[in-house]
């Protein structure tokens, strides 16, 4: 749950970021992919 919730945070800031007309560096598109991989295990776990 403590995951979940980092994760959404982070996801949180790369869409402030966004919204407010700023483009993603390279870090922020490693965090996208990152949140895919974390996604996806949650996805699978839950048996989705």
């Amino acid at each position: 749950l403590a995951e979940l919730a980092k994760q959404g945070n982070n996801l949180n800031q790369i869409t402030a970021k966004l919204n407010s007309g700023e483009s993603l560096d390279r870090v922020g598109l490693i965090i996208i992919a990152e949140n895919n991989s974390v996604l996806r295990r949650i996805y699978e776990t839950l048996g989705k």
